[in-house]
Protein backbone atom coordinates (compact mmCIF):
# COMPACT_ATOMS: atom_id res chain seq x y z
CA UNK A 1 0.00 0.00 0.00
CA UNK A 2 1.27 3.41 -0.88
CA UNK A 3 1.99 6.10 1.72
CA UNK A 4 -0.52 8.46 0.08
CA UNK A 5 -3.30 5.87 0.41
CA UNK A 6 -2.48 5.31 4.09
CA UNK A 7 -2.41 9.08 4.67
CA UNK A 8 -5.75 9.45 2.83
CA UNK A 9 -7.37 6.71 4.97
CA UNK A 10 -6.10 8.32 8.18
CA UNK A 11 -7.45 11.76 7.13
CA UNK A 12 -10.85 10.22 6.25
CA UNK A 13 -11.01 8.38 9.60
CA UNK A 14 -10.13 11.54 11.53
CA UNK A 15 -12.74 13.50 9.54
CA UNK A 16 -15.43 10.93 10.32
CA UNK A 17 -14.55 10.95 14.03
CA UNK A 18 -14.49 14.76 14.12
CA UNK A 19 -17.89 14.93 12.38
CA UNK A 20 -19.37 12.40 14.78
CA UNK A 21 -17.96 14.28 17.76
CA UNK A 22 -19.34 17.59 16.50
CA UNK A 23 -22.77 16.05 15.87
CA UNK A 24 -22.83 14.57 19.39
CA UNK A 25 -21.77 17.90 20.88
CA UNK A 26 -24.48 19.85 19.01
CA UNK A 27 -27.15 17.27 19.87
CA UNK A 28 -26.35 17.26 23.60
CA UNK A 29 -26.04 21.05 23.67
CA UNK A 30 -29.49 21.39 22.11
CA UNK A 31 -31.05 19.04 24.65
CA UNK A 32 -29.41 20.37 27.81
CA UNK A 33 -31.83 20.84 30.65
CA UNK A 34 -33.12 24.14 31.91
CA UNK A 35 -33.17 24.38 35.69
CA UNK A 36 -34.00 27.08 38.21
CA UNK A 37 -33.41 27.08 41.95
CA UNK A 38 -35.88 29.49 43.48
CA UNK A 39 -35.76 30.29 47.20
CA UNK A 40 -37.46 32.71 49.51
CA UNK A 41 -34.30 33.44 51.50
CA UNK A 42 -35.60 35.83 54.09
CA UNK A 43 -38.86 37.16 55.46
CA UNK A 44 -38.83 39.96 58.01
CA UNK A 45 -41.62 42.01 59.51
CA UNK A 46 -41.12 45.76 59.49
CA UNK A 47 -43.66 47.94 61.26
CA UNK A 48 -44.19 51.68 61.46
CA UNK A 49 -46.40 53.97 63.52
CA UNK A 50 -46.44 51.72 66.61
CA UNK A 51 -47.35 48.62 64.61
CA UNK A 52 -50.25 50.18 62.69
CA UNK A 53 -48.48 49.74 59.35
CA UNK A 54 -46.85 46.37 58.72
CA UNK A 55 -44.75 45.25 55.80
CA UNK A 56 -43.24 41.92 54.92
CA UNK A 57 -39.68 42.35 53.69
CA UNK A 58 -39.16 39.33 51.42
CA UNK A 59 -35.91 38.41 49.68
CA UNK A 60 -36.13 35.95 46.77
CA UNK A 61 -33.08 34.39 45.10
CA UNK A 62 -33.32 32.93 41.61
CA UNK A 63 -30.34 30.82 40.53
CA UNK A 64 -29.87 29.15 37.17
CA UNK A 65 -28.70 25.61 37.99
CA UNK A 66 -29.13 24.34 34.44
CA UNK A 67 -26.59 24.22 31.69
CA UNK A 68 -28.43 26.73 29.48
CA UNK A 69 -29.12 30.41 29.87
CA UNK A 70 -32.71 31.17 30.90
CA UNK A 71 -34.76 34.20 29.88
CA UNK A 72 -36.62 35.62 32.88
CA UNK A 73 -39.55 37.98 32.58
CA UNK A 74 -40.38 39.00 36.10
CA UNK A 75 -43.41 40.91 34.89
CA UNK A 76 -44.98 37.42 34.85
CA UNK A 77 -43.79 36.57 38.38
CA UNK A 78 -46.39 36.24 41.10
CA UNK A 79 -46.17 36.95 44.82
CA UNK A 80 -49.06 35.59 46.83
CA UNK A 81 -49.66 36.01 50.57
CA UNK A 82 -52.47 34.12 52.25
CA UNK A 83 -53.70 34.19 55.85
CA UNK A 84 -54.09 30.82 57.51
CA UNK A 85 -57.44 30.63 59.28
CA UNK A 86 -58.11 28.52 62.39
CA UNK A 87 -59.98 25.92 60.32
CA UNK A 88 -56.87 25.41 58.13
CA UNK A 89 -58.18 27.32 55.12
CA UNK A 90 -55.97 29.85 53.35
CA UNK A 91 -57.52 33.23 52.52
CA UNK A 92 -55.69 35.29 49.90
CA UNK A 93 -54.82 38.76 51.10
CA UNK A 94 -52.19 39.72 48.50
CA UNK A 95 -51.99 38.32 44.97
CA UNK A 96 -49.76 40.41 42.72
CA UNK A 97 -48.67 39.73 39.18
CA UNK A 98 -47.74 43.36 38.70
CA UNK A 99 -47.51 46.29 41.02
CA UNK A 100 -45.21 44.53 43.46
CA UNK A 101 -42.80 47.05 44.90
CA UNK A 102 -39.23 45.91 44.49
CA UNK A 103 -36.25 47.82 45.81
CA UNK A 104 -34.23 46.53 42.87
CA UNK A 105 -35.04 47.08 39.20
CA UNK A 106 -36.96 44.18 37.72
CA UNK A 107 -34.62 41.61 36.25
CA UNK A 108 -35.81 40.98 32.72
CA UNK A 109 -33.37 39.23 30.53
CA UNK A 110 -30.94 36.38 30.35
CA UNK A 111 -29.86 34.59 33.51
CA UNK A 112 -26.68 32.73 32.65
CA UNK A 113 -25.83 29.26 33.91
CA UNK A 114 -24.62 29.20 37.55
CA UNK A 115 -25.60 32.85 38.08
CA UNK A 116 -28.15 34.16 40.56
CA UNK A 117 -30.14 37.31 41.06
CA UNK A 118 -31.69 38.52 44.32
CA UNK A 119 -35.06 40.23 44.37
CA UNK A 120 -36.23 42.08 47.50
CA UNK A 121 -39.94 42.89 47.89
CA UNK A 122 -41.96 44.93 50.39
CA UNK A 123 -45.56 43.87 50.77
CA UNK A 124 -48.03 45.68 53.03
CA UNK A 125 -50.13 43.40 55.23
CA UNK A 126 -52.86 44.18 57.69
CA UNK A 127 -53.43 40.88 59.46
CA UNK A 128 -51.61 39.20 62.34
CA UNK A 129 -51.23 35.45 62.64
CA UNK A 130 -49.89 32.73 60.39
CA UNK A 131 -49.28 33.65 56.74
CA UNK A 132 -48.46 31.49 53.73
CA UNK A 133 -46.14 33.16 51.20
CA UNK A 134 -45.64 31.88 47.66
CA UNK A 135 -43.38 33.26 44.95
CA UNK A 136 -43.62 31.79 41.45
CA UNK A 137 -42.31 32.55 38.00
CA UNK A 138 -43.38 30.84 34.77
CA UNK A 139 -40.73 29.86 32.24
CA UNK A 140 -41.70 28.81 28.73
CA UNK A 141 -39.58 25.76 27.89
CA UNK A 142 -40.73 25.92 24.24
CA UNK A 143 -38.08 28.60 23.85
CA UNK A 144 -35.42 26.01 24.66
CA UNK A 145 -36.60 22.77 23.09
CA UNK A 146 -39.48 22.82 20.62
CA UNK A 147 -39.03 19.15 19.81
CA UNK A 148 -40.21 18.14 23.30
CA UNK A 149 -42.64 20.97 24.10
CA UNK A 150 -44.80 21.41 21.01
CA UNK A 151 -47.49 23.77 22.32
CA UNK A 152 -47.42 24.45 26.05
CA UNK A 153 -44.08 24.10 27.77
CA UNK A 154 -44.76 26.57 30.55
CA UNK A 155 -43.54 25.41 33.95
CA UNK A 156 -44.01 27.43 37.13
CA UNK A 157 -41.02 27.42 39.44
CA UNK A 158 -42.19 28.19 42.98
CA UNK A 159 -41.11 28.47 46.58
CA UNK A 160 -43.49 28.57 49.53
CA UNK A 161 -43.02 29.44 53.17
CA UNK A 162 -45.05 30.04 56.30
CA UNK A 163 -44.42 33.14 58.40
CA UNK A 164 -46.02 34.11 61.72
CA UNK A 165 -46.85 37.79 62.29
CA UNK A 166 -47.13 38.62 65.99
CA UNK A 167 -49.73 41.05 67.27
Amino acid sequence: MEASTIFYNIVVAISILAGAGWTLFIFTKRHEEVGIDLKIDRIDLISFDNGKEKYLDINVTIRNIGKRDVNLELINANVKVSKAEKDGQLVDIIDHKTGVISTEPRYNGRLRSNVETKLPYWLKIQNDGLHFIEFSIPIDLCMYDKSIFKKDGIINWTDKRFYFVKE
